[in-house]
């Protein structure tokens, strides 16, 4: 990792921090406010905050979209509009290039690469852990490959590390920190997150599930192809569908949405 990135990087969330704990600071204060304070204008602000504070960790990348999206679920740690804005973010981030994608399959699976013959260069989706590629395979199985982002790992423990210095001094604080373990939702999240990278975890849950499936007819789950999956790639069997909040095309294929909601 780059050392400019290793300083940088830790001041830019240091920074964030600091401006979002003013920030709260400041929407509480009644003096701000010209014409008097009322709980609707500190709602307004607040809902600002949120929007800014959701823009900051789309910038930050992976970690941070990951980490706003576990705190949308703590309403019991952030105000309300916080968690509310936080929890529409939206893990939508630039597709990497194709040459890293056949890179990072090459030193991932070696030999093995040999049984994809078509892989298809524009992503199905990219995402802040990883993108999706179709592919077809020498048997002639459709197939997707999800591969991971280079570098993600190393980026995602520098800001854990960061993370867990901010929840410490925030913990001390005689305001904040009172009847809340801050240190602990850190800790928490780290075990979430780095597990998160780890593809072959995501792999036996998805075999575990589509074995629990086999015999009920109106499920379906995509089979894993162990022998072209890793810790970084996960590879899967090829089923189209469509988004359960897609209400127009569930109709046209003749599915009551009532039916899947």
């Amino acid at each position: 990792m780059p050392l400019r990135l290793l300083i940088l990087r830790p001041l830019r969330i240091w920074w964030v921090a600091l401006a979002l704990v003013v920030g709260l600071w400041w929407d509480g204060q009644a003096w701000t406010y010209p014409g008097g304070s009322s709980l609707e204008r500190q709602a307004q602000r607040r809902r600002r905050l949120a929007r800014w504070l959701t823009h900051e960790f789309l910038a930050l990348g992976s970690a941070f979209i990951k980490l706003g999206q576990l705190l949308s679920a703590r309403p019991d740690v952030l105000p309300a509009e916080l968690v509310e804005e936080l929890a529409h973010l939206q893990d939508r981030v630039p597709a990497f290039s194709f040459d890293v994608v056949q890179a990072l399959l090459e030193r991932e699976l070696g030999d093995r690469c040999a049984e994809i013959i078509d892989l298809e260069p524009t992503p199905l989706g990219s995402a802040s852990l990883a993108q999706v590629h179709r592919a077809s395979l020498r048997s002639g199985r459709q197939v997707v490959l999800k591969v991971q982002r280079p570098g993600l790992e190393q980026l995602f423990r520098l800001d854990l590390e960061v993370l867990q210095q901010l929840a410490a001094v925030v913990q001390r604080h005689p305001r904040w920190g009172r009847g809340r373990d801050w240190v602990g939702i850190a800790q928490e999240c780290r075990r979430v997150l780095l597990r998160e990278l780890d593809f072959r975890l995501e792999a036996e849950h998805a075999a575990r599930f589509r074995q629990q499936f086999l015999d009920d007819p109106g499920i379906r789950v995509p089979g894993v192809i162990w022998e072209l999956s890793s810790r970084r790639v996960l590879c899967l069997d090829y089923l189209p569908g469509i988004k359960i909040t897609d209400r127009q095309a569930l109709v046209e294929a003749g599915i009551n949405p009532a039916a899947v909601a």
